[in-house]
């Protein structure tokens, strides 16, 4: 291989994410996001476009060209760092492939140095002892030193933790010795390599030594500080590392590639956002990156910028809710109502995340909300969103005294309480139109705004942060124009305390319209105070400068490492003690990268693990723990965090908490065996009790029984408590009890049965369940004589006929048991949405056969397509705080003795040439019963094909 690139095969920050770009409709304000990271899909297409690049006879790029060696050292460099799909699998073909020829490679120091990295059990003698005698290497044994051959070979060794039999002094000298009096590092031959980007990485060689060699000298910490400073002189507005101060020039991208991957790991990387922001606008349409005139070198510079933009460790992504509001959700009645009219307003609200979202607070304001506008009524609470769920808030607005249309704005999570991948689709606006007034004026001038609640933590407006996996949190910020002139060019800064994070100028801004930024912020552990301000130094003149701030307190947890342990309930995090079978929440944290984590809870006065022990969760440094029956007393959950390559220990943290001593069920249920039973003196009616355990010590509950009839009126009770006893360790207990229903029960229709559970302790609960009562049936017996069958001998033939009749001619059942004839027209049907079949549900009888009554609800299901016509079932969007309606899920009611069902597939489902039966099920709807989805009784089958 050839001498000229450098390996630093680390895993160490491979779980990247970037922000990605994106429009926020808020109404007519479109909020622009400034692409100040590297998205996914850049990286993605970077990584893509190295792939397409790899020679399939080789698994090399550019074999046997003047450039292979280096473009290929560089290339799996690149992949090695970056998180994206196929980066590993191509970085592999070319290591096995580097591995398979390393026997013959020329014994340069570069080919040794990349032998060390790659090919397993390397002997590092060659390489340390190619060292010459002033410390640094040249390109091959014996060969006159060069700072660029002398940093390749001190990244491979100080990968593997190895030191030179002499130390590292040496090697620092010499690259020390070997800087101009104008702070760069010239001596090297490559081509590829400008003096500017050997220099960053002269800087990030001598850093190494700092850090990883403990090298601390006087001489060495001067040329550090030295160094940075000079980069740092070199960073321009745009984002580029250049001597030359023309803004308008080409930029170098390696040199700014490798500038910036020296600088961020000293100083805050959001200082060097805008490079970021510059390498995401350099990149060509195939996915690469290209120097000025030397597309020959696409490969090399692809790979080197690849690999500085992973030295950032991001956090890692997890998934997240997704709320959003649209213009079009906004909905006004009556739609241009006189002044003084109340105007209802319904907006529909959607979560088109990936995991369900709690508590949802949805507000309504007359008015801009970021420059005085007044709230709509109260905030609506939607309790569950469901990923791909939809719910409805309705608002009463009343517009006595207005005297121009109002501009309405929905907000959806205003103070940012939920988690989401993205804040843009979170408000929109729309204009009420008031019949014979103007519309509301618009502001004149420039205002730049930024909202408290508009700084996020990791996508997310919270008070704490968990640092997992990673020191790096995505600070962001929302800056608007609520003026109706564009701002010109302005900055923001972003202040942690008094400290600069990072400052950004942005070049303007249109009217009504806003930013959202995004940058990397390493922050201490502890309490923080983030400030963001627009237009830090005073260039845009504003109508209103008094909003250009926003600040935000935050927490900091696992700079070092920490293990927090938190109740879930109702969605959220509360703060312990845990109760019995609660469930806990476990969020692991630390700064570490490329760290393993093993993580235990333990009681802490037997010293034992607990029954159940934490698992982990999608989301990143989140773990799961089912207290169960856990015993009453202190426990701690202790992280064990080790290096995931070394398996050296690096930390320990421990969180300690209480389980409470407690008594309680998780819930009751009751069963009465037959569901039908016939009146008059009833055969005893025994009741099964499953009680679902609640407690960590043993507990005895006393259980009794009530019944009341059809018409809710009591009528008998258990006469004495049963005791059920239920062990500490017990998960449930089952019993049928003793004294069974008994007597003699006239009324017909169906009977609640009330069951209770209560402990000494004060607690209780309660179940219910239920069984109809036929009416009573008399038997009536007829002897009839058959004509014609009378014999020689007298006998004749006596068929006896049976009657079995009700008491009465109102059974009062009308749930129905059974549907005596279902019909599909037609049976047969193409699986597209414009065609439909009818089916036809006759015969709906009770449990004595008869014909239920008309307006008797029935729930049909279908499992594939839709159902049309029908009402949604309990929870849909009737109820604001329900769920959205399920097309697959509809209650019909019977009508003249049937029941008529309209049935589209979904379309497009289906492969070609292939079928499919999509079974209709009918079951009984059961009023006012929780369990409300009863027994199927009947079923239709629909032949569904690709045509």
């Amino acid at each position: 291989m050839s001498k000229r690139n450098s390996w630093q095969h680390t895993r160490v920050g491979k779980r990247c994410s970037y922000a990605r770009c994106f429009s926020l409709s808020f109404g007519n304000l479109i909020l622009i996001v400034a692409a100040l990271c590297v998205n996914g899909q850049d990286l993605q297409r970077g990584v893509d476009y190295l792939a397409n690049q790899q020679e399939p006879a080789s698994d090399l790029w550019n074999f046997g060209q003047p450039r292979g060696d280096i473009d290929s050292m560089a290339a799996v460099r690149g992949l090695l760092r970056v998180d994206a799909d196929g980066a590993d699998m191509v970085a592999a073909r070319a290591i096995a492939a580097i591995e398979a020829d390393a026997a013959t490679q020329e014994k340069t120091v570069s080919g040794l140095a990349t032998a060390l990295e790659l090919v397993a059990g390397t002997d590092p003698a060659a390489l340390l002892d190619a060292r010459n005698a002033d410390g640094g290497w040249g390109p091959a044994a014996g060969k006159q030193s060069d700072p660029l051959d002398t940093v390749i070979a001190l990244d491979a060794l100080l990968s593997h933790g190895i030191v030179p039999e002499n130390g590292w002094e040496p090697t620092a000298a010499y690259l020390i010795a070997t800087r101009s009096s104008d702070g760069f590092w010239n001596f090297t031959d490559e081509t590829a390599v400008s003096r500017l980007e050997l220099s960053a990485r002269v800087l990030s060689a001598l850093r190494r030594l700092r850090d990883d060699a403990s090298l601390q000298s006087p001489e060495l910490l001067s040329v550090l500080a030295d160094g940075a400073a000079l980069l740092r002189s070199l960073y321009r507005s745009d984002g580029r590392f250049s001597i030359d101060d023309d803004v308008s020039a080409p930029v170098a991208i390696t040199a700014t590639a490798e500038c910036y991957r020296a600088l961020v790991q000293s100083d805050p990387p959001a200082l060097y956002a805008n490079t970021l922001s510059l390498f995401g606008t350099l990149q060509n349409a195939d996915g690469s990156w290209s120097e000025p005139d030397q597309t020959d070198q696409d490969v090399y510079t692809t790979a080197v910028v690849l690999f500085a933009i992973s030295t950032v460790n991001f956090p890692p992504a997890s998934p997240r809710a997704d709320l959003a509001v649209f213009p079009a959700s906004i909905a006004f009645e009556p739609q241009a109502p006189l002044p003084g009219q109340s105007v209802t307003i319904r907006t529909v609200v959607f979560n088109v995340g990936d995991v369900a979202a709690q508590n949802v607070e949805v507000q309504l304001f007359h008015g801009d909300p970021r420059s005085g506008g007044t709230p709509v009524g109260a905030t609506i609470i939607i309790q569950d969103m469901f990923p791909g769920g939809s719910g409805i808030v309705t608002h009463v607005l009343d517009t006595s005294g207005f005297t121009s249309g109002p501009q309405i704005f929905a907000i959806v999570d205003p103070r940012n309480k939920v988690p989401e991948t993205t804040l843009e689709n979170n408000a929109a606006s729309r204009a009420l139109t008031l019949a014979g007034v103007p519309d509301e004026p618009q502001l004149s001038g420039i205002d730049l705004f930024i909202a408290p609640e508009s700084i996020t933590f990791n996508d997310a407006h919270v008070d704490t942060v968990f640092l997992t996996n990673s020191p790096t949190v995505m600070l962001g910020a929302v800056v608007a124009n609520l003026g109706d002139q564009p701002s010109g060019s302005f900055t923001v800064q972003f202040l942690d305390g008094a400290l600069a994070v990072g400052r950004v100028t942005w070049p303007t801004l249109g009217a009504r319209k806003g930013v959202a930024f995004r940058i990397p912020w390493i922050p201490g552990s502890g309490a923080r105070t983030v400030s963001v301000t627009a237009d830090i130094d005073d260039v845009v003149s504003e109508f209103d400068e008094t909003n250009n701030t926003g600040m935000a307190a935050v927490e900091i947890v696992g700079a070092s490492a920490a293990v927090v342990a938190r109740r879930f309930i109702d969605g959220q995090e509360v703060e312990p003690p845990f109760s019995a079978y609660d469930v806990g929440r476990l969020t692991v944290a630390t700064a570490y990268q490329d760290v393993a984590v093993a993580l235990e809870v333990t009681n802490a006065d037997t010293g034992s693990p607990a029954i159940t022990q934490p698992a982990p969760l999608p989301e990143a440094g989140k773990y799961q723990w089912n207290v169960v029956n856990a015993e009453p007393g202190e426990y701690t959950a202790t992280a064990v965090f080790t290096s995931g390559s070394t398996k050296v220990l690096l930390d320990t943290a421990v969180d300690n908490f209480e389980v409470l001593t407690t008594v309680g069920l998780r819930s009751l249920k009751a069963f009465v065996a037959n569901d039908v039973v016939e009146g008059g003196n009833i055969l005893p009616q025994f009741i099964t009790v499953l009680l679902e355990n609640g407690s960590n010590v043993d507990a005895a509950w006393q259980v009794t029984w009530e019944l009341y009839d059809p018409v809710g009126l009591f009528l008998i009770g258990s006469s004495s408590a049963e005791s059920l006893d239920i062990g500490a360790g017990q998960s449930s207990h089952t019993a049928v009890l003793a004294e069974p229903i008994v007597g003699s029960f006239e009324t017909s229709g169906r009977y609640r049965v009330v069951v209770n559970a209560d402990h000494a302790g004060g607690a209780t609960y309660a179940a219910e369940t239920r069984f109809n009562i036929l009416p009573i049936l008399q038997l009536n017996i007829v002897n009839d004589v058959v004509p014609g069958e009378v014999s020689a001998l007298d006998r004749a033939r006596v068929t006896t006929i049976i009657n079995l009749t009700a008491a009465a001619e109102n059974s009062n059942l009308n749930l129905p048991v059974a549907i005596r004839d279902v019909a599909v027209v037609p049976n047969h049907i193409a699986d597209d949405t414009a065609e439909t079949s009818r089916i036809s549900a006759k015969g709906i009888v009770n449990a004595l056969g008869e014909h239920v009554p008309d307006g008797t609800p029935v729930t049909v299901y279908i499992p594939y397509g839709d159902i049309i016509g029908g009402a949604p079932p309990p929870l849909s969007l009737a109820d604001p705080e329900g769920f959205p309606p399920n097309p697959q899920v509809r209650i019909f009611s019977v009508s003249n003795g049937r029941i008529d069902v309209d049935y589209e597939p979904t379309g497009a489902t289906i492969g070609s040439d292939q079928g499919s039966v999509a079974v209709m099920q009918f079951h009984q709807f059961i009023i006012d019963d929780d369990q409300w989805f009863g027994l199927n009784i009947g079923n239709a089958e629909i032949f569904v094909q690709n045509e």
